[in-house]
């Protein structure tokens, strides 16, 4: 990291490298040319899971991708699975001046973001009596406030034929989960408006509402619902099939937009 890089910020390519993510037999792989060529994204969430595999989907259709999060190592794996356009850039982004800080890096590095797809989160369950109000504070920070703030900062790039994937949840407003509800609740109604300010300016705005999809957030779904037993990962929508499904929209002709799509496992096992 260089010395002028923020606090908590990693703004580089890979460890020890000035270019591009390293190539290795498993990225060289990757198409450098299909129908989403000349446009650049920004996958927040991507060093695992859903965030990953939209990460790869994008990269294989010829996407220049910057994937982002908070932790460097499956970070640099995932970008290295992309292939040898694919940067890593990682940020806390429930931090305050985490959203600000990724952007102020991109634009360092003379990136233009056409198309962000935020799939950044945190699964929490507690009580009401027992979930403090800064775990709240936290869910609605990486959940809603930061696509807010990073869709606000970047909308002079996707004016004009860029799109927004906001990766929700099909969460019910349940007990013990009224924090993480709350907050896609949140994300929700933040794609409605978006969708209703910027569709007249080009932007394309789609929210997915995944249901249970074997990750390892997944997992420790289950483990904190002590369920763990029945945690069947075969049984669950893959990130693959996510990411199958915001390619497909994105490939759809821009006279058309894709608002919203809810997919769950066809068969319920838990």
């Amino acid at each position: 990291m260089s010395a002028a890089a923020p606090s908590g910020l990693v703004a580089s390519p890979l460890p020890g490298s000035t270019g591009p993510a390293s190539t290795s037999p498993a990225s060289t792989a990757v198409t450098q040319s299909g129908p989403l060529t000349g446009r650049s994204a920004l996958v927040t969430g991507a060093s695992q899971g859903i965030g990953a595999a939209v990460a790869l989907a994008l990269a294989e259709a010829g996407a220049r991708v910057v994937l982002l999060a908070r932790s460097p190592g499956p970070l640099v794996e995932a970008a290295d699975r992309c292939g040898p356009s694919a940067h890593v850039l990682t940020a806390d982004l429930a931090s305050p001046e985490g959203p600000r800080h990724a952007v102020e890096e991109l634009r360092r590095r003379g990136e233009r973001v056409d198309l962000l797809v935020h799939s950044a989160g945190e699964y929490l369950r507690g009580s009401w009596a027992d979930t403090p109000a800064g775990a709240l504070d936290r869910q609605l920070a990486l959940t809603a406030r930061a696509p807010y703030e990073l869709v606000q900062r970047l909308l002079p790039d996707l004016r004009g034929g860029g799109d927004v994937v906001l990766l929700g949840s099909t969460v019910r407003p349940l007990a013990g989960l009224g924090a993480y509800a709350a907050a896609h609740a949140a994300l929700r109604s933040l794609a409605q408006t978006l969708r209703a300010e910027v569709g007249g300016q080009g932007v394309r705005v789609l929210e997915v509402r995944p249901g249970r999809t074997a990750t390892p957030r997944q997992r420790g779904v289950f483990a904190q619902e002590g369920r763990l037993d029945r945690y069947r990962p075969e049984a669950l929508l893959q990130p693959e099939d996510v990411a199958a499904v915001v390619l497909s929209c994105l490939l759809m002709p821009r006279r058309a937009e894709v608002t919203d799509v809810e997919l769950r496992p066809a068969e319920r096992t838990y």
